[in-house]
């Protein structure tokens, strides 16, 4: 929901894969807070043809072909050079608009990192202690 405001939106072709959009928005930013409000244009396939997708469907309806991004002029006017449908002529496109929110990021202090304790070593020490212990027992049975 765009909130308060109005939204027009233009599509002229000018060739089997090609036209010009046209949108103009009259909404008042100020309702959503600090960000931007982005506008894009959604290229649709009404539906297409695959034997061999993945859930067994053949037919998938609705299928994103293409998102471009018209930026976050409030009017403007744009060439657009359409994808290919996988099959038939069943190309749409819509006007969509995305608020962005500014995201405050909040820096936490560095954690001080502790060394772990080597585990390794005190073992190195009980085996050259074990050693020395089974060298001596060996001298004195000589």
């Amino acid at each position: 929901l765009l909130g308060n405001g109005t939204s027009t939106f233009g599509w002229t072709p000018t060739g089997d894969l090609s036209g010009t959009a046209t949108w103009s928005s009259t909404i008042n930013q100020t309702q959503f807070g600090d960000g931007s409000l982005q506008a894009y244009l959604w290229v649709v396939e009404a539906s297409a043809y695959f034997e061999d997708g993945s859930n067994g469907l053949e037919n998938y309806p609705h299928i994103m072909r293409a998102v471009i991004p018209l930026g976050d002029v409030v009017q403007g006017t744009m060439d657009v050079q359409l994808p290919a449908a996988f099959d038939g002529n069943d190309l749409s496109v819509h006007l969509v608009y995305q608020f962005n929110p500014v995201i405050e990021v909040i820096e936490e202090p560095d954690e001080p990192v502790t060394a772990e304790p080597d585990y390794a070593l005190p073992f190195i020490h009980s085996l050259a202690t074990i050693a020395m212990i089974g060298a001596a027992a060996c001298t004195r049975r000589s």
